[in-house]
């Protein structure tokens, strides 16, 4: 079998393809080498850069942009420039939710 099923959350499953697997099992790779290289700048976070780095979020029109992009993207529908827009967008997402991890863990040592 090539796919499986996954639950995507909207009460329906949809094929999953090997490649989509593979995709993210180097995605999950990827999560633990940038966390790691993160890491140490959490060991150095002051109580207000700390703050500031919790405070992150897009202005609006940044999410709006994200949000089609998704919705896009799950609908099978995204071209490869978008795919492509979207990625970046995904990497930078999860580079701020590692280090708001980090200034969340390390806050409490101040």
């Amino acid at each position: 079998m090539t796919g499986a099923l996954q639950h995507d959350g909207d009460a329906c499953c949809r094929s999953v393809s090997q490649p989509d697997r593979i995709g993210r099992l180097k995605a999950a790779k990827t999560l633990s080498v940038l966390d790691r290289l993160v890491d140490p700048l959490g060991e150095c976070l002051m109580p207000e850069s700390a703050r500031r780095i919790l405070g992150l979020k897009a202005d609006r029109k940044l999410q709006a942009r994200v949000n089609h992009l998704a919705r896009c993207s799950g609908a099978g529908t995204i071209t490869p420039a978008e795919q492509a827009e979207y990625g970046e967008y995904v990497s930078y997402g999860t580079f701020v939710a590692i280090l708001k991890s980090k200034a969340r863990t390390d806050r409490y040592r101040f």
